[in-house]
């Protein structure tokens, strides 16, 4: 036995097809949030001075991390306690790239092949509308004749 919905019928949602939020998809892959949670209790300080005179051969990015710690142990307190660190990786060659394709060059592309569109359809269209016209009854409606002798004797001739 099969059951029947009575009401109304669900309808499906309507996608945003804003450009803001198709860029920011498109994007996202390219831009990376890390949360670090730090130890800045005075006895890490000195634990971390001598561990950064070790690693001298780390990465920019470890170096950049541990330059933010470092600023955020002499901005709090000398008490024992975490901070929660945001850093945030931008791949900016690939958000360039999107950013530029759509931006620039799929607008451009669309405006030049709509150009050459018209161009050439043009004449076809003209020719098309000149062979349906004969189709086209000319007598005008009744209301707009009326309204066009309103209109003249409003105005006066």
């Amino acid at each position: 036995m099969t059951s029947h919905r009575h009401g109304r019928a669900e309808l499906s949602v309507i996608p945003d097809l804003r450009y803001e939020y198709s860029y920011l998809n498109s994007i996202r892959r390219f831009v990376n949030l890390e949360r670090i949670s730090t130890d800045i209790s005075p006895s890490s300080r000195r634990n971390q001075s001598s561990d950064s005179e070790e690693k001298l051969s780390d990465s920019y990015e470890d170096l950049e991390e541990r330059e933010l710690k470092a600023s955020l142990e002499e901005q709090l307190p000398a008490q024992k306690s975490t901070a929660l660190v945001e850093l945030v990786h931008v791949q900016w060659k690939n958000v360039f790239w999107f950013t530029t394709r759509d931006q620039i060059i799929t607008p451009f592309l669309q405006g030049a092949l709509w150009g050459l569109a018209s161009y050439y359809l043009t004449p076809y269209s003209r020719e098309l509308g000149t062979k349906l016209r004969h189709f086209v009854p000319h007598k005008e409606g009744t209301f707009a004749g009326w309204l066009r002798t309103w209109g003249k004797s409003f105005m006066g001739r």
